[in-house]
């Protein structure tokens, strides 16, 4: 099973995977039945040369759900071409991780299984930010001073690229469940 790219791009209806089936002696398993399956599910985005930034939303919550992006037969070679098409993916967080499990059926009725997964990017550009060094873990800024926050605008391979970005920022009240009142029911 291979596709056009190293890493698949959200948003582009042209991406093309092929599968190819052998036997184990290596002989053509043509015309046999196949069936794949594509499981998206969320992983870090990160880029080697800003490993202290982050790059994924908080705030956005992402359901994986398994499809089937293929069943049908493959030709006379064992070999089949089909598209591969993400859909939208504007609710993701950041990059996610495709994994795909292929099955190739023998005139019996057993399969063989195969499975593999893909990075995939969603977004055509990445927003990182690099919290102040008080305490990297906590990703976020302290009230009532002066903060400073780094940013960088990288494609899906980890380049910069220019972009004018707007930023806001929210100051958020938090409390213990046993310190709320009416407000909250």
């Amino acid at each position: 099973f291979t596709t056009s790219k190293e890493q698949l791009q959200a948003g582009t209806d042209s991406q093309t995977a092929w599968l190819t089936a052998r036997w184990l002696h290596g002989a053509t398993a043509g015309a046999l039945n196949a069936k794949v399956e594509m499981t998206l599910k969320t992983t870090k985005t990160s880029f080697p040369k800003y490993g202290n930034y982050t790059f994924d939303s908080q705030v956005v919550k992402f359901e994986s759900s398994e499809q089937t992006i293929f069943d049908g037969k493959l030709n006379d070679q064992g070999e089949v071409g089909f598209p591969v098409n993400l859909g939208s993916l504007s609710n993701a967080p950041g990059k996610l991780e495709a994994i795909f499990t292929t099955r190739v059926f023998e005139p019996g009725g057993d399969f063989s299984i195969s499975q593999f997964n893909k990075p995939v990017s969603p977004f055509p550009k990445y927003v990182g930010m690099r919290f102040p060094d008080e305490d990297p873990k906590q990703k976020m800024l302290s009230s009532g001073k002066a903060n400073e926050l780094d940013l960088v605008v990288v494609d899906p391979d980890g380049k910069t690229t220019e972009s004018s970005i707007e930023i806001s920022v929210y100051k958020i009240d938090w409390r213990w469940w046993w310190d709320a009142s009416e407000d909250f029911m």
